[in-house]
């Protein structure tokens, strides 16, 4: 698994993200907000439909983390590609 073997070149501080996802505008705005207000980098997921995938995938993260061979050194950020 090559994402693995390059730990030392990841840089962590850039990877902190937040996913949200809600159906009102103006509590997202104000998420956003706060989110970077706390030094994260907010993703905006969508509606709050998206939560029922968000949770499962949160699940699969700390199963990997915690109960992986590899141990809680886990980082994942998501990035769009082309832009």
């Amino acid at each position: 698994m090559a994402p693995f073997s390059r730990r030392a070149a990841f840089d962590y501080r850039a990877s902190r993200q937040i996913r949200l996802g809600s159906d009102d505008s103006g509590s997202k705005r104000v998420a956003v907000e706060l989110i970077r207000d706390v030094g994260f980098e907010p993703v905006d997921a969508g509606p709050l439909r998206t939560a029922q995938y968000m949770e499962p995938f949160a699940l699969f993260i700390g199963q990997l983390a915690y109960e992986g061979e590899r141990g809680p050194e886990l980082a994942y950020r998501f990035q769009r590609l082309g832009k």
